[in-house]
C-alpha cells in the first residue's frame, strides 16, 4: 500500500511543479496523471475517471481540473 501512496503524491507533485504549463495547456479539461505523465484530457471529471480506469486499468492515477 505504501507504494500507492508514494505514486499518488508524486502524480500531485508532478501538477503542482508543471501547473502553469499544464494549464496553458489543458485549459478548462480534466486531466489524468499517471507515473508523472498526462496519459489524457477531458471534458468532465466523470470521461476522465472512466477513460483512465479502462486505459490504465488500475485506480492509481489523479485527475485534476486545469482552470
Amino acid at each position: 500500500m505504501f507504494l500507492l501512496e508514494k505514486e499518488m503524491l508524486d502524480n500531485i507533485l508532478y501538477y503542482y511543479q508543471n501547473q502553469q504549463k499544464l494549464k496553458e495547456n489543458y485549459a478548462g479539461k480534466f486531466i489524468v496523471i499517471n507515473d508523472k505523465t498526462v496519459v489524457g484530457s477531458f471534458g468532465t471529471w466523470q470521461d476522465a475517471s472512466v477513460n483512465a480506469l479502462k486505459l490504465l486499468q488500475q485506480d492509481n492515477f489523479f485527475v485534476k481540473y486545469c482552470g
